[in-house]
């Protein structure tokens, strides 16, 4: 897996976050806990900040859901992830970062399951920015080149058994029977 930082497109969503460079945003399905890099999210209908996707709960300070969002409107999120609604502050997301990224294994749906130690990413190093999401670092005209070249390299074997098969049909055949 390729953790580099993709490129980071614009949107017009006040919970569409994306961060610079390194970090994950902490979520939870209520059951198990995952890191993500997927910054679509979105309020649900308590007021609580989910991934847009599948509805997990983001997780802020203490490694509590991140509730008490009542609109959308006045909504900033600051580069250390702080959400601010008017002059008050609702919670902090977490963005973290594994002491090392083959701790993490893919559990579907953009997210990873850590199995080593985490630690507070440093905001400098991984600032969250708000209106913005990050692209996928795959390249599809490269990974399309590559799938053809695997096409044709499986065809070649298919090509050279179907040969051996056939040569030594013919042997056999031509060998004298008892």
């Amino acid at each position: 897996t390729d953790f580099s930082p993709g490129a980071r497109s614009p949107t017009t969503g006040k919970f569409d976050l994306a961060r610079s460079n390194k970090g994950f945003f902490k979520v939870s399905d209520g059951k198990r806990t995952y890191l993500t890099r997927d910054g679509q999210f979105g309020v649900n209908s308590r007021g609580e900040l989910v991934t847009r996707g599948n509805g997990y709960s983001v997780l802020g300070t203490g490694n509590a859901p991140i509730t008490g969002i009542t609109g959308s409107d006045d909504v900033k999120v600051d580069i250390d992830g702080t959400i601010r609604q008017g002059e008050d502050v609702v919670n902090t997301i977490q963005v973290v970062e594994p002491d090392n990224l083959r701790d993490l294994h893919k559990a579907g749906n953009n997210m990873y399951v850590a199995t080593g130690k985490l630690r507070a990413a440093d905001p400098d190093e991984a600032p969250v920015r708000q209106g913005f999401i990050e692209q996928s670092t795959v390249n599809p005209i490269q990974e399309m080149t590559q799938l053809i070249e695997t096409a044709r390299a499986f065809e070649a074997n298919i090509n050279m058994i179907k040969h051996q098969d056939e040569a030594l049909g013919r042997l056999l055949s031509s060998m004298p029977r008892k």
